[in-house]
Order: C-alpha cells, then sequence, then structure tokens
C-alpha cells in the first residue's frame, strides 16, 4: 500500500481482514494515526511496519498526534517512523516490549530535545527491547547527557550520521 495518496485517519478495523499479516508498507502517504486502536486487529501477529514518509499530518500546525498504538503491537519487531517531520505535539513517551528496531531518522529530534523542552527526554526509554535506533537526519546540535543516560539499555547500535553535532556526551 506504499507510494498511494491514501489521506485518512486509521481506526481499528481497517485490517479485520488480513488478521495474520506480518508485514506492512503504508510509507509514502498521508496517513494520519491519531486513534490508539490504530492496527488493533493486528496486534498479535504484524511484525514489520513501514510508516515513514507520511509526513503530511505532522506537519499541520495546531494538531496533536498520537503513536500510542505502538503499545497494543505486541510483536511488532520492526518499525519506520522515519522522515515523517515528527518535531511536537506527539505522546512524551513511546512504549513497546517487543520492539527491537526503530526507524527515526528525518524527523525534528532538535525541537523535541531542544535547550528549553525536557518533555521528550524519555522518548525512547519505555521501548525495552530496543538494540536499533536510528536518529540520523534530526538537525541536531547537541544531545544532552540526561537524553543519553535515558535511552534504552539494550541498545547495540545507535545511528546518528547526518546531524550537525557539535556535542556529544562523554
Amino acid at each position: 500500500l506504499s507510494f498511494n495518496y491514501m489521506s485518512q485517519t486509521l481506526k481499528n478495523g481497517v485490517f479485520n481482514n488480513m488478521k495474520n499479516l506480518v508485514f506492512l508498507n503504508l510509507s509514502y502517504n498521508r496517513l494520519d494515526f491519531y486513534y490508539r486502536e490504530a492496527f488493533n486487529e493486528l496486534n498479535t501477529t504484524l511484525k514489520v511496519l513501514d510508516l515513514s514518509n507520511n509526513e503530511f499530518h505532522f506537519k499541520m500546525r495546531g494538531m496533536g498526534h498520537r503513536l500510542e498504538f505502538i503499545r497494543g503491537l505486541t510483536n511488532l519487531e520492526v518499525l519506520s517512523l522515519a522522515n515523517n517531520g515528527i518535531g511536537m505535539r506527539i505522546d512524551e513517551r513511546l512504549t513497546s516490549s517487543s520492539l527491537k528496531y526503530f526507524y527515526f531518522g528525518g524527523n525534528h529530534l532538535d525541537i523535541m530535545w531542544g535547550s528549553d523542552n525536557n518533555k521528550y527526554t524519555h522518548f525512547f526509554q519505555d521501548l525495552t527491547n530496543l538494540i536499533y535506533l536510528d536518529i540520523s537526519n534530526n538537525a541536531l546540535k547537541s544531545i544532552s547527557p540526561e537524553v543519553l543516560c535515558n535511552l534504552p539499555g539494550n541498545i547495540k547500535k545507535l545511528c546518528i550520521s547526518h546531524n550537525k553535532l557539535n556535542y556529544f556526551p562523554c
């Protein structure tokens, strides 16, 4: 379903007839992930979900977004939210005990982790089985020690390439 022009808010039941789906690519659309029940019918089967390049709704001013659906996907191992321009008005923390690989490049962690903003310091902390985190292309100039200390402890690879780092805590 990638590279379509779907512009809709995903609700529970959209994938009722595909309850055995393991891989779902919805990249390059205009989807809104507001409802926590989105993808609920895939909660025990879905392992890979690509929601990259769905930036349309994230760039709309004054509009809030929820990523709570991630918590309900109990077998999800790979998630891409890359290139969505995510920078504010979303959940303060993501939660998953199954997610292992998370692609969050091409967003705005520079805004989320900005000097005046501690709201998203724990954003990735509750991704308890995460071993790979890609935060490349987030216009980061620095990463605070507090943010670094609150990344999940299981991470084996952290991709921070293509940022504007002039400070990294030692």
